[in-house]
């Protein structure tokens, strides 16, 4: 190629040339993927930046639709992220709960036999009723640790 045909071919692929944007090749997320401090910078970016929801799709990494949901949830009910900050601060307290049982448990000589050991050492200490599936979900999860119930007590 000589010097005037390389300039017209660059000049074709500048896009070759430039670098991607980070988000360029990765899957889109869906809205159950995002949490609510992600859902809550979409939509400040659309009311307050005035942004497109194209644009603001690409650099969350989701699709326009998901953005259009959030958004069509905001208007719908404008204490939406409220709740679900509320929610989310409930969910954590819980878990912080169970982690404190299951820590007292494993300092002391008695061992965990059932979720339900907890569930009423939560209950004792706190008027709060949490559901044995979270309680087990906390125990495999956070504490890497099989959790079934017992049928019978070895000799």
């Amino acid at each position: 190629m000589l010097g005037a045909e390389k300039d017209i071919w660059l000049q074709g692929n500048q896009s070759l040339l430039e670098p991607e944007p980070a988000s360029y090749g990765y899957k889109k997320r869906k809205l159950c993927q995002l949490d609510t401090h992600e859902k809550a910078a979409i939509v400040h970016e659309v009311v307050v930046d005035k942004d497109a929801h194209a644009d603001v799709a690409f650099r969350h990494r989701v699709k326009g639709a998901v953005v259009g949901r959030i958004m069509r949830e905001m208007r719908s009910d404008p204490e939406y992220l409220n709740k679900k900050l509320s929610k989310d601060k409930k969910l954590a307290h819980e878990v912080d709960l169970i982690r404190t049982s299951v820590n007292k448990y494993y300092d002391s000589p008695h061992k965990i036999t059932s979720s339900k050991m907890i569930k009423k050492d939560i209950a004792e200490t706190e008027d709060i009723q949490i559901k044995e599936y979270k309680i087990c979900k906390v125990i495999r999860q956070d504490f890497d640790m099989c959790h079934r119930r017992v049928k019978k007590v070895p000799r």
